[in-house]
């Protein structure tokens, strides 16, 4: 008599459960994919490229490393020759003495060039290298990362051309201008018009304080107005004495600055 059979257990024999070993897989992929993503995102939120250069001229890039240096990664190769293209002439040199010790075995600390992109544009390039040794010492290959530095470059040029400005404003005042430490009362930076006007050396000046020319009187006003500096002090008139030992008023106007740091 043939065995009777349901079809669920029909199906139990012709579809076998799904294997745990192929789950696993799934995942790990999965996580490995998800790992590779986040790094990726990370280099491109810091401008941070990584890279090897195999002693054949093999280079690695990752996405970020087409990113800095303008190029597309379907249409760029990128290799020894074709980096060093995208170098700033004046700094290719330099930039090929660091490979080159690297892979003598030397240590190479962080070093800077410019790199030129296809648009003409240029970027400042903080790299890092690390040379990798096979079995037998010699060094195999080189890893390491290009930073894209220029937003900071570039604030650093503005914040010089901020304080040549303000120096030349300063010195090329007509009033007399002095910058002195609240703290010390002593003066740190005399403008021209003020050498003219007290009739001091500049380098007399830079040795003394604002109390060596005040009267007497007026120096406990002083202190205490030092001690509660703000932002600005309104105009206030002041007897101030000359190198000669003339007394002249003079208004004085104080604006609290910051001065090399």
């Amino acid at each position: 008599m043939p065995n009777a059979s349901t079809p669920e257990s029909r199906r139990s024999k012709t579809e076998p459960p799904a294997a745990p070993a192929t789950n696993e897989r799934q995942r790990a992929a999965d996580v490995l994919l998800d790992k590779r993503r986040l790094l990726s995102e990370a280099q491109r939120i810091a401008h941070l490229g990584s890279w090897r250069l195999d002693r054949s001229g093999r280079v690695v890039w990752s996405d970020e490393m087409y990113r800095i240096h303008g190029v597309s990664p379907t249409a760029f190769i990128p290799s020894a020759d074709s980096l060093q293209a995208l170098i700033h002439p004046d700094d290719r040199t330099a930039v090929h003495e660091q490979i080159t010790a690297a892979f003598a075995g030397s240590v190479v600390a962080e070093f800077e060039f410019r790199v030129l992109r296809p648009d003409g544009s240029e970027r400042y390039i903080v790299a890092r290298t690390e040379a990798v040794s096979d079995r037998e010492g010699r060094v195999g290959h080189l890893t390491g990362t290009f930073q894209d530095i220029t937003a900071r470059r570039q604030a650093e040029v503005a914040v010089r051309k901020a304080a040549e400005r303000y120096r030349q404003l300063f010195e090329a005042n007509p009033h007399p201008m002095w910058i002195y430490d609240p703290a010390t009362l002593r003066f740190l930076a005399i403008n021209d018009a003020a050498v003219g006007q007290y009739g001091y050396a500049r380098d007399e000046f830079l040795g003394m304080t604002l109390n060596d020319i005040l009267v007497p009187e007026d120096l406990p006003a002083l202190t205490e107005i030092a001690q509660r500096m703000d932002d600005k002090q309104k105009g206030a008139l002041w007897r101030h004495r000359l190198r000669d030992g003339r007394l002249i008023d003079m208004e004085i106007i104080a604006q609290t600055i910051d001065f090399e740091g």
